[in-house]
């Protein structure tokens, strides 16, 4: 069975995120007029480009209630513990399995709270020149 007919609904978020490019939004619009500045402009380094995914999961983790917070890391944990519970394996495997579930949400959860994320910069473009 081909990838698209198992996977259709992936396959048409993709293609409507590949669609979505051609009419691409600006970074940064004025509050007043709703129009793009003309003279301001965001600029995007490499690394933070790279770092987008992780950086932009830990940033919607830190807006969460606390509430919430406490009901998907709890969620998540039983989850995943039980996973490494219920795969096969000897008794030794699946407990290691349970531990590293509940490892990486304590990871995840360290993370979100102590990890530096970066800002993206801000800058006004200089005035083009004047041709005398």
């Amino acid at each position: 069975m081909s990838p698209v007919r198992r996977h259709p609904i992936a396959f048409a978020l993709a293609a409507l995120v590949v669609l979505s490019a051609l009419w691409p939004l600006p970074p940064l619009l004025d509050a007043v007029t709703g129009a793009p500045p003309g003279d301001a402009d965001l600029t995007r380094p490499f690394l933070y480009l790279v770092e987008a995914p992780v950086t932009n999961v830990l940033d919607a983790l830190t807006f969460l209630s606390l509430a919430r917070a406490q009901a998907l890391v709890a969620t998540w944990v039983a989850a995943l513990v039980l996973w490494g519970l219920l795969r096969a394996g000897s008794w030794r495997l699946r407990m290691g399995r349970a531990a590293l579930g509940f490892g990486t949400m304590l990871f995840l959860v360290a993370a979100t709270l102590v990890l530096p994320r970066p800002v993206t910069p801000r800058g006004i473009r200089p005035p083009p020149r004047r041709r005398t």
